[in-house]
């Protein structure tokens, strides 16, 4: 079965192709906190000679945990369309999020719960492992980032983790704004998920 693709004219700044290949890289606004995340592969090394003038500064680099992303507009367009971009070292960086109040993460293996203006889609590939958290009120939520190792979230007291590999591709639409819950590691779940817009092997999970 053929890969995910991303919706036609989208433009390409907005999309995250091959998105478990490489690391990729975000860099915030201090000003406003918006997230601009660099939506080709970086290295580790092209990431440490990366140099933001401020007000940006470097806010992490990571995997994700999904085969392909894109995202409708930027935070603050009033219509679907072409991301905002800026280029900082060669690289590009498209404006993707927003979040409400950011303060930093939380110490250990506690999650940092973040509220976040974000018009993104995530997509999966069939035979792809997929993981959810299912909070204690029952609230269903994806994971969308891994740790540089490709690590997971640590569990969370009260969390049960379902993991399951898909038999055909699935599309996920996330709630705009998005509710996040960051890692140390910065691996993260996202959501809260409508039920009806699980994969079928959500009941098998």
């Amino acid at each position: 079965m053929s890969p995910l693709q991303a919706p036609p004219g989208l433009a390409g700044h907005n999309i995250t192709a091959q998105a478990r290949s490489g690391l990729r890289a975000e860099i915030m606004d201090m000003r406003t906190l918006d997230v601009w995340l660099c939506q080709q592969p970086i290295t580790e090394a092209e990431y440490a000679a990366l140099a933001p003038e401020p007000p940006f500064f470097k806010s992490g680099l990571g995997r994700a945990a999904m085969d392909i992303a894109w995202f409708d507009r930027s935070p603050d367009a009033a219509a679907d369309g072409p991301l905002s971009t800026l280029e900082i070292g060669g690289f590009v960086f498209s404006h993707v999020a927003r979040p409400h109040d950011f303060r930093g993460l939380a110490s250990g293996g506690a999650p940092t719960r973040l509220m976040v203006e974000k018009h993104h889609v995530l997509g999966f590939d069939a035979g792809s492992r997929v993981r959810w958290a299912v909070q204690a009120d029952g609230r269903i939520f994806v994971q969308q980032t891994t740790a540089l190792d490709g690590a997971g979230p640590p569990p969370v007291t009260g969390w049960l983790v379902r993991e399951t590999t898909l038999g055909s591709p699935w599309v996920c639409v996330l709630p705009r704004p998005c509710e996040v819950y960051f890692f140390q590691n910065l691996s993260s779940y996202a959501g809260p998920l409508d039920p009806a817009q699980l994969p079928p092997e959500w009941s098998q999970a």
